[in-house]
C-alpha cells in the first residue's frame, strides 16, 4: 500500500510523514506544548525504527494546552479543527491528530525519549504498558 501511495504523490510516504512529524514539533514546541508520540506513529519508531500508519499522532497533557497555547497553535495552523478528543489538520496529505490528555496515567508521568531521524521525541513510559490500554488513552 505505501509503494500505491508513493507513486501517485510523487514524493514516498515515509518521507511526507518524516516532514509532517517534523512541521508538528515545530508547531507544537512554538506552541509551548510539549508532546508524546502516540498510536501507530509510536509503535512505528520504536519497534521498527520508522515511521509508519496512516497518519500522525501524539498527545499533549491537559495541563499544557491552555489558552495561549492554543491560540498560538490556531495562528500557526489556520485549517485546524477541534475534535472530540483534541486537534487535527492535515499537511502534505498526512492527517495530523493532535489528542489532549485529560487523564493521568503512570506512562506518561517520566516519558522515555528516543531518537528518530532528525529529533528527539518522547514516548510513554514503559511503552508495553501504554500499547495494552492505548485505545483508552484519553
Amino acid at each position: 500500500m505505501k509503494e500505491q501511495i508513493s507513486k501517485k504523490k510523487g514524493i514516498g510516504w515515509t518521507s511526507k510523514l518524516d516532514n509532517t512529524l517534523l512541521h508538528v514539533q515545530l508547531v507544537l514546541e512554538r506552541s509551548a506544548m510539549p508532546f508524546v508520540l502516540l498510536g501507530e506513529t509510536a509503535r512505528s519508531v520504536v519497534e521498527d525504527g520508522s515511521i509508519g500508519g496512516k497518519k500522525i499522532e501524539v498527545g499533549v497533557e491537559k495541563k499544557y494546552a491552555t489558552k495561549s497555547s492554543i491560540s498560538l497553535l490556531k495562528m500557526q495552523e489556520p485549517r485546524i479543527e477541534e475534535t472530540e478528543s483534541g486537534y487535527r489538520f492535515t499537511r502534505h496529505d498526512v492527517p495530523v491528530e493532535i489528542n489532549i490528555i485529560k487523564r493521568k496515567y503512570k506512562f506518561m508521568k517520566n516519558p522515555s525519549l528516543i531518537f528518530y531521524w532528525v529529533e528527539n521525541y518522547y514516548l510513554p513510559n514503559p511503552f508495553k504498558a501504554y500499547w495494552k490500554v492505548r485505545s483508552f488513552v484519553k
